[in-house]
């Protein structure tokens, strides 16, 4: 009993250390929130609800707007119906100050779907203690936030952040629902999860896709062990898939194909899939950096040897290289609408979201093993010092990552700290503040802007140009009831 609870408060000790290393590295990422300013597509989707919020002054009609963009999206252009209503919501609507929530909106649905999903894996699935859930939640959050591979478009910009960040963390928050609800029922939780379900069957297609071969996976799962309320997740999965069809066959969808056809090449099914395994491949060497190779340390001394015999049996790990090989095919399907629909891999913020679960996928095979080992080993094993693994692992684990660092590696919250220390990110709202007077002076119809003093790396994802034809150029100029928006050559 002594060394099971020794063993107990080094997990709470490890868990309270990351929980502080994550919250550290939040708080620049937080900060530099203030600077974000809109761009880009945020003008697109949300004219309807600006003008009506404009004349009324109320929320309610700015919902109004939103669903009319949604519906004449739906019919004219696209077919992600919850992922439009909300791109039209985007906060500038209601007022510029009020986009500095993006950050803090995409972090927080990043965070919430993290924690909740491994607390209810862990312990409703693996029958841990809560500590290892959070550890697991910390380690994969704070290595996923500080190696995005664009902030900006994953974080700071709304249109971009909301469409695939935000769907990342609701499809998490979907699949523990599931989790939950197949193993303890609950009228609430079939409703909650029902919604969810339509929601994100109006979503981004890749996570889409991952929730219908995990929510199929699980389904399947209880269905094979025999478990008498397999039959709770079917409605919200059926729900999930009808929203998800009423997605993919919206008329606007053929629409837009027509018009990107000259810039985008789709690929047939098969093509598609292969391309998706080779680049699963490809993406799952390449993100292996020093960063990962520390979380994984970290990650196994906490795991290693902790657990008693009878604890070690307490959930069968069988099969881990199945296990790995359905990561791994799970990892690749995510690259797979990207192939299909415009034949490459995607923009950087739908990689973003790959990222992420890149990262969680790699943490839950390592615990998989480590419980493969730990149930081989049995009642023959030695139990491990309390805390030496534990220390051990985080030490090298803090090795590698100041490697990487010496070797100029970039982390995102550094990177944040950068941008604001050397005045770029103040001089980019400064910038912004300052188009916004011409923007919202009523006498100028004919708006000439600046161009950005700078474009810091995390804060900058696209501006208007010199042809007051282009996308960007008309959509800003209809936001602010202008009749035409123009980038100044610099000369």
């Amino acid at each position: 009993m002594p060394a099971k609870l020794n063993r107990i408060k080094t997990e709470s000790l490890m868990m309270w250390l990351l929980l502080v290393a994550l919250l550290v590295s939040l708080i620049p990422l937080l900060v530099l929130g203030q600077y974000a300013v809109p761009a880009n597509d945020d003008y697109s989707f949300s004219v309807e609800s600006h003008h009506y919020f404009e004349e009324t002054g109320s929320p309610l009609a700015a919902l109004r707007g939103a669903w009319e963009q949604t519906w004449d999206s739906y019919q004219n252009w696209q077919g992600s119906f919850s992922a439009i209503f909300l791109m039209a919501l985007q906060p500038a609507v209601f007022g510029f100050s009020c986009y500095r929530i993006t950050a803090l909106m995409m972090i927080a649905a990043f965070l919430c779907g993290t924690f909740l999903f491994c607390h209810v894996l862990f312990a409703d699935v693996f029958h841990e203690r809560k500590q290892i859930g959070i550890c697991v939640a910390s380690l994969v959050s704070i290595v996923g936030l500080q190696l995005m591979l664009s902030p900006a478009e994953g974080l700071y910009w709304f249109n971009g952040a909301v469409y695939y960040t935000f769907y990342y963390g609701l499809g998490l928050i979907a699949t523990a629902l599931m989790i939950r609800l197949l193993r303890r029922g609950g009228w609430a939780r079939l409703v909650l999860l029902s919604l969810l379900g339509v929601f994100l069957g109006g979503g981004n297609y890749m996570t889409a896709l991952c929730f219908a071969l995990v929510g199929a996976g699980l389904l399947l799962l209880a269905i094979m062990q025999k478990e008498h309320t397999w039959w709770r997740g079917t409605l919200p999965y059926l729900l999930f898939l009808a929203a998800f069809v009423a997605n993919a066959m919206a008329p606007g969808n053929a629409v837009r194909k027509l018009g990107m056809q000259l810039f985008e090449h789709p690929m047939g099914p098969a093509a598609a899939i292969l391309a998706s395994f080779r680049a699963g491949f490809e993406y799952g060497v390449q993100w292996f950096r020093l960063p990962v190779l520390a979380m994984l340390l970290v990650l196994a001394g906490i795991l290693f040897g902790r657990r008693e015999p009878r604890e070690a049996e307490a959930f069968p790990f069988h099969f881990p290289a199945l296990v790995t090989i359905g990561s791994f095919c799970l990892f690749s399907a995510l690259f797979c609408p990207s192939f299909f629909s415009i034949g490459n891999k995607g923009p950087l913020r739908l990689l973003n979201a790959i990222w992420f679960s890149y990262v969680l996928l790699l943490a839950l095979n390592l615990y998989y093993w480590i419980g493969w080992v730990e149930a081989k080993r049995g009642r023959s094993r030695k139990p491990a010092a309390s805390a030496v693994l534990p220390a051990a692992g985080l030490v090298l684990g803090l090795l590698c990552c100041g490697i990487y660092v010496l070797r100029a590696g970039s982390l995102a919250s550094a990177a944040a700290i950068g941008a604001m220390r050397s005045g770029e990110a103040q001089a980019y709202y400064a910038a912004a503040e300052e188009r916004l007077v011409i923007l919202e002076d009523p006498a100028v119809m004919n708006a000439e802007l600046e161009p950005y003093p700078c474009t810091p790396f995390m804060l900058y994802t696209a501006d208007i140009s010199s042809n007051r034809l282009y996308f960007i150029n008309e959509d800003m100029a209809r936001f602010y009831g202008k009749q035409s928006v123009i980038l100044k050559t610099v000369e």
